[in-house]
């Protein structure tokens, strides 16, 4: 199963090693020398494995698959509108003339606008709709305030992406509801746009792709290049890959249509960063906010050094495999101590 040095195992032949036997979860420290084949629950805080002590990573997206992630997202927003597009035809509404390159030449521009601003790159792209929404049923711009206040407090830049109708006065929110927003949220929304942290997102165009797509922009006049990733620090801001995407959001819906399985599983892990806080009824009252990673490793075959407890040496390559029919954060781990 394992090749000579510690090389990558064949995933069809651990995976159906894996599935041959009905192993039992183990938590037993491994021996130094020891030959570990064992179902492990991995920390879901920790990413440790509790047998061979090796921690599970975020695998990240290679730049050129940042590329593919975002062109393909181009592509897919025409394919979204023109769904839409049937969809209000088939309910009798006039939305006007269709452009079949409307959607795609609105992201476009978005993408070049992010491409060509000056100032500090994005460092936290926030999904508008899913903050103003949270726990309320109706759009409240005071949670989308709280939101902004607490990532620059934590050092980050941030670009709040909400669609277009929620920054106006009055809008539908369901069939026979109408919301109007008092003047206190509308200045909310307005001094973020003059402020320059607001992109609206137009009429019929999925504010996701673009909340996505900011996620892998180069950023290229702002960004020159830099390295805007966190290394773990005392000083408050979130570690890892820049930017980070503020949502609630599982992405359930965009799941199977986003180039392979495996770079989606890596762009999400990488980028997404979930929040808590209590839902607003008054204004006036402070509330705090919880952030946290949507996962602390990749749900993809992996391969990490494992300590070895008795020296500095390595106990050689731990390798973990999820396997299909078990728990979330279950996997076959196989390591072949080094020579």
């Amino acid at each position: 199963v394992v090749e000579e040095g510690g090389a990558a195992p064949s995933p069809s032949t651990a995976t159906a090693t894996a599935e041959s036997f009905d192993l039992g979860l183990d938590a037993r420290p491994a021996d130094p020398g020891e030959l570990v084949a064992s179902r492990v629950l991995v920390d879901g805080s920790t990413a440790a494995c509790p047998r061979t002590g090796a921690r599970l990573r975020l695998v990240a997206l290679e730049d050129e698959q940042r590329g593919r992630v975002h062109d393909t997202l181009l592509g897919m927003a025409n394919n979204q509108y023109e769904a839409y597009s049937a969809k209000l035809a088939a309910r009798n509404h006039d939305f006007g003339e269709v452009n079949d390159d409307y959607a795609s030449k609105h992201l476009r521009r978005f993408a070049e606008w992010l491409d060509e601003r000056e100032g500090k790159p994005f460092t936290a792209v926030v999904d508008g709709a899913n903050v103003a929404f949270y726990g309320q049923g109706v759009v409240n711009h005071f949670q989308l305030r709280l939101v902004v206040e607490a990532l620059e407090k934590m050092g980050e830049t941030p670009l709040v992406v909400l669609p277009q109708k929620y920054a106006a006065k009055k809008f539908y929110i369901r069939k026979g509801f109408v919301q109007e927003l008092p003047p206190k949220q509308l200045n909310i929304t307005q001094k973020l746009e003059e402020e320059g942290k607001l992109y609206k997102v137009p009429q019929r165009c999925l504010d996701d792709y673009y909340w996505m797509l900011a996620s892998v922009s180069n950023q290229t006049m702002s960004r020159n290049r830099a390295d805007l990733s966190v290394a773990p620090n005392s000083e408050g801001r979130w570690p890892g890959l820049r930017p980070i995407v503020i949502s609630n959001d599982r992405m359930r819906d965009h799941k199977l249509e986003l180039l392979e399985p495996r770079l989606f599983r890596r762009w999400y892990s990488s980028h997404m960063i979930r929040y808590e806080f209590s839902p607003f009824k008054d204004a006036e009252l402070t509330r705090e906010i919880m952030f946290s990673a949507a996962d602390f490793f990749s749900r993809e075959i992996q391969g990490n050094p494992a300590p070895d407890a008795t020296s500095e040496s390595s106990g050689g390559m731990a390798w973990h495999f999820p396997v299909k029919e078990w728990k979330w954060n279950e996997r076959f781990c196989l390591r072949v101590p080094s020579a």
